[in-house]
């Protein structure tokens, strides 16, 4: 679902399995920003329709192309086994 007057998705529904069931969900997005000159949703919704339960993600910041240390991606070593 999009917004007719800005163009950004404001809904997304679909179905995926859980446990070996498929469940509807949807995911409202909404509180948007510009960010880095793209609009970018603060507030994101996961819930199953009907269901009171649901999980809301609020981003406070959104910083792009921030620095990362090519560390930041290296695989832990393993750790050593115990001794006996």
């Amino acid at each position: 679902y999009l917004d007719a007057e800005n163009f950004v998705p404001i809904r997304v529904t679909g179905k995926r399995e859980t446990r070996g069931n498929e469940v509807e969900f949807e995911t409202p997005m909404s509180d948007y920003k510009e960010v880095a000159g793209v609009m970018r949703p603060h507030s994101i919704e996961s819930k199953v329709p009907g269901s009171p339960q649901s999980q809301v993600i609020t981003l406070n910041d959104v910083d792009v192309n921030v620095e990362v240390a090519e560390d930041a991606f290296a695989m832990p070593e393993k750790a050593a086994a115990p001794a006996e």
